[in-house]
């Protein structure tokens, strides 16, 4: 998961929150922070197939108090990356963060000299992903591009994969 900051392991959703102090920074998630990545995910209903293991690359979004306030990450090598759950407390939304750290996944993922192409599966922020560049396809053709990606494989044994829409770009565009 590489090197990062001591063990962050509370996530935020208090009002209470200064927005500002949440654009401190993204880095690197360690494996201490996988607790934490995994609260902020169940809290917003995301997925945690995964979480934790080495081929998910893990970043988090912390607070000057080093709460992790968000998250999000990509897994898959070779020509093709999915783009992981990008997930901010609720406290803090609409404030450009998800973006921020969607962008983040993309340049970290497009940094990895053998990834050609991005793919997201999302259930209904449509919008958000045309902002970054991405299309719509056809689901199938994310399955079939990355079958193994933990993501995948538990939305494809649970029946969800067809609720889900794909959305592609390439890695550098």
């Amino acid at each position: 998961m590489g090197a990062g900051l001591p063990d962050s392991t509370t996530v935020s959703s208090a009002p209470h929150v200064d927005v500002a102090a949440a654009r401190a920074r993204v880095r690197t998630a360690t494996r201490a922070d996988v607790p934490a990545v995994r609260a902020c995910l169940v809290a917003s209903g995301l997925s945690t197939a995964g979480v934790g293991a080495d081929d998910v690359r893990l970043a988090v979004l912390e607070d000057r108090q080093g709460r992790i306030v968000g998250v999000t990450g990509f897994e898959g090598g070779g020509p093709d990356a999915l783009l992981r759950s990008v997930a901010v407390a609720p406290a803090l939304r609409r404030h450009g963060l998800g973006r921020m750290l969607a962008e983040a996944a993309c340049e970290r993922a497009a940094a990895l000299p053998d990834v050609e192409r991005l793919w997201v599966l999302d259930a209904g922020s449509g919008a958000f992903w045309q902002r970054l560049g991405f299309r719509l396809v056809p689901t199938a053709d994310l399955v079939a591009a990355l079958p193994h990606a933990w993501q995948v494989v538990a939305l494809v044994e649970s029946g969800d994969i067809e609720r889900q829409i794909a959305w592609t770009r390439p890695a550098r565009p």
